[in-house]
């Protein structure tokens, strides 16, 4: 269980929770429901939010386990995905780097990979 009274912050302990595959009770904070999208109870910090949380997770153990070892997957190919796109874009010479990583178009809103 990791709580976080921040609205802004991606606490270690539901990453470390994660790289375990152990679900977790986090904190009902917009950056926790969108990052651990599934694998994880989220309650608000009174006591009886938590004992809910603890129940519901007792309940539910088997389910959050596969779930949190599956957006473990998820994440790891994304933070791998990431890191590949940033070593080309270090590793390519300066006149190919657009080419490699998003720009804005200069008359819209939209993004452009070339």
């Amino acid at each position: 269980m990791t709580l976080t009274s921040e609205p802004y912050s991606l606490v270690s302990g539901g990453i470390e929770s994660m790289a375990l595959g152990k679900p977790t009770i986090l904190s009902n904070q917009p950056v926790l429901i969108d990052y651990f999208s599934q694998g994880a109870i989220f309650v608000e910090h009174t006591a009886e939010s938590i004992a809910e949380g603890v129940g519901l997770a007792q309940a539910q153990e088997q389910r959050l386990r596969d779930e949190i070892a599956q957006l473990a997957v998820v994440k790891l190919n994304t933070w791998n995905n990431a890191r590949d796109r940033l070593l080309a874009l270090i590793a390519a010479p300066p006149e190919q780097r657009s080419r490699l990583f998003w720009v804005p178009k200069a008359d819209t809103t939209s993004w452009s990979d070339s």
